[in-house]
């Protein structure tokens, strides 16, 4: 997780140091009260932004082979795999559900666990957790056992959580689905 913690910040040192270059370059006189053009400041935030996503998947793919997983990987690039298959019914959107969950930074790091913070309940569909652990409950049906890996726009994305999920980060979790209501 360190690499890809020191890819993200090269690049935003990168993009910041540019950005300063450039409008010292252009610190003329007559241009300091041109207006902003925040069209062009948007096309290179969405691109900067295209090619951290991309830094990311090719990080998350690296992790996954590295560790040898059988994954599925969903349009919004949400990677499951089922390691226990329980025999109850399938999560439907309207649910309430309920996981006993351990997560993990990519470096292997426990951050949150079902132990320490409690059985995590929810209506499946309605927000309140991480848009990829919703999109992934969908998957199982009452007591199976699954581990997602979240890209950081499924998990926590731009900012983190302010405690333990650091900025831009990716996650695994490892769920139980022990309850549907």
């Amino acid at each position: 997780m360190r690499f890809n913690s020191n890819i993200k910040w090269i690049f935003v040192l990168f993009l910041l140091a540019t950005t300063v270059l450039v409008a010292c370059k252009n610190d003329n006189s007559d241009k300091r009260n041109k207006p902003v053009n925040y069209k062009a400041l948007e096309k290179q935030m969405l691109e900067a932004n295209s090619q951290l996503v991309i830094l990311e998947d090719e990080y998350i793919k690296k992790f996954i082979k590295d560790k040898d997983w059988e994954m599925n990987e969903t349009g919004s690039g949400l990677r499951w795999m089922l390691i226990e298959e329980g025999e109850g019914e399938r999560a439907v959107p309207g649910q309430f559900a309920s996981l006993e969950y351990k997560v993990f930074l990519l470096s292997g790091q426990q951050i949150y666990s079902s132990e320490s913070a409690g059985i995590k309940s929810f209506e499946i569909g309605h927000g309140g957790v991480e848009s990829g652990l919703e999109e992934g409950i969908l998957f199982l049906k009452l007591g199976d056992k699954a581990r997602f890996v979240l890209p950081s726009h499924l998990a926590y994305g731009l900012q983190g959580d302010g405690k333990s999920v650091p900025p831009r980060t990716s996650l695994v979790y490892e769920v139980k689905l022990i309850d549907l209501k």
